[in-house]
């Protein structure tokens, strides 16, 4: 059995979701989009456009919206310091709303945005497969095209971890997965196209 799938994760934005907006304390921003466009999550970042710190006293903007996984996440996201970015721990896929707790006049602006950083969506490995025994490796290969930075990353069913050999790769790459994985996925750090195989050997 063959698994393709193919990602073409978009280069960072840092004005995608809003341009030049005025935060109002409990007022939901008025998003341009609400999803990067390209099927991955990205991180959110919020860049701060005036020498007024946002930083301090609490003040924050809450993200509500999906995770890579399609699950609902919220981060409070700390506000910028001074003509510098606040960039969220959470990757999303889709965003819901994003609320400041805090005011500022119409020229101590902020844009929000994405990184370059972000996650495809999980593939998850047939668990019959998985689970015999002896365990057939899969064999893993990434087609690259353009600007790339990837590293493939698995799950036995509870945290992610990179994969030791198909790490911080920016070309074609080949390799193979020795032990029984739940779920994989790729994890982008530069906008990237790529065909990710999975052969799962007898299937």
């Amino acid at each position: 059995m063959r698994i393709v799938n193919s990602y073409v994760s978009l280069a960072a934005n840092t004005n995608a979701y809003a341009n030049d907006i005025a935060p109002t304390n409990a007022t939901a921003v008025t998003l341009a989009a609400t999803a990067p466009g390209d099927s991955c999550a990205h991180k959110v970042i919020v860049t701060n456009n005036s020498a007024t710190d946002y930083s301090g006293g609490g003040k924050a903007l809450v993200i509500v919206g999906t995770g890579f996984d399609g699950s609902a996440i919220t981060e409070s996201l700390t506000g910028p310091g001074s003509s510098t970015t606040s960039t969220s721990t959470n990757y999303f896929l889709t965003i819901t709303s994003i609320t400041p707790n805090f005011t500022r006049s119409t020229t101590d602006t902020v844009d929000i945005g994405f990184t370059a950083a972000a996650l495809t969506p999980p593939i998850f490995i047939d668990q019959k497969y998985a689970r015999s025994l002896p365990f057939s490796p899969l064999g893993i290969s990434v087609d690259s095209t353009g600007t790339s930075g990837y590293t493939l990353q698995q799950s036995f069913g509870g945290n992610w971890y990179d994969n030791a050999t198909i790490a911080s790769k920016t070309a074609d790459f080949s390799g193979s997965i020795l032990f029984p994985v739940w779920a994989l996925r790729l994890i982008f750090t530069a906008a990237s196209t790529v065909a990710l195989n999975i052969c799962m050997s007898g299937r």
